[in-house]
């Protein structure tokens, strides 16, 4: 698709990384509902970073958020096991003071963690904006989770559970985060890289 929708819930996830040029990739992935529950991929924020280059990324995309959305946009930080991860998810949340930024700790497997947006591929309810990081993005979810970077399915499913316990309200007002939880059923290997995510699947992905 072109274009998302103005009025919408909208969250940005992080999944982080720390080696400059090489290694797993930093990803902030934009992720926007509707009313009607339909959501769109909207921007991705993606690269092989220093720590410093990744906090800058981190800081200046909050900022384009905010101009573009009114400060509305929840943003989430995957938080990596051990102190060391608690500690450098919690930095971020006090360098991003004065924004929606939360650290989450995530539990269970990718491919668990998957589910739900791949449900939601499976019933045409996931649109991929057109741009130039599209074609990449959609390569690496057809071959999830046997391919090699898996960063971006990551802040995918990350950003579409936190939409999950956010309520859209009517058109000029914000969205507010409600209290709940999601249950995931178990995701195969044999589901994930099969009809769900494949370019063939007519009521998967759409551009």
């Amino acid at each position: 698709v072109d274009t998302a929708p103005v009025q919408a819930a909208r969250v940005r996830y992080w999944d982080l990384a720390a080696t400059e040029g090489g290694g797993a990739f930093t990803v902030g992935l934009l992720l926007a509902r509707d009313a009607d529950r339909k959501v769109y991929v909207e921007d991705i924020r993606r690269g092989q970073l220093s720590i410093g280059q990744r906090d800058e990324l981190i800081l200046q995309t909050a900022k384009d958020d905010a101009l573009a959305y009114g400060n509305t946009v929840q943003i989430w930080i995957e938080q990596e096991p051990g102190s060391s991860g608690k500690e450098t998810a919690g930095d971020k949340v006090t360098m991003l003071r004065g924004f929606p930024a939360h650290a989450e700790k995530v539990t269970g497997s990718k491919e668990v963690r998957a589910e739900p947006v791949a449900r939601a591929a499976e019933a045409g309810e996931l649109c991929v904006l057109s741009a130039d990081w599209t074609e990449g993005f959609l390569t690496r979810l057809a071959l999830f989770p046997m391919g090699r970077y898996k960063d971006e399915i990551d802040a995918l499913s990350g950003a579409y559970n936190k939409l999950s316990l956010i309520q859209y309200m009517s058109p000029g007002t914000t969205a507010k985060a409600v209290e709940g939880t999601q249950t995931v059923s178990r995701f195969t290997r044999k589901t994930v890289s099969g009809s769900r995510w494949g370019r063939n699947d007519r009521r998967g992905w759409r551009r």
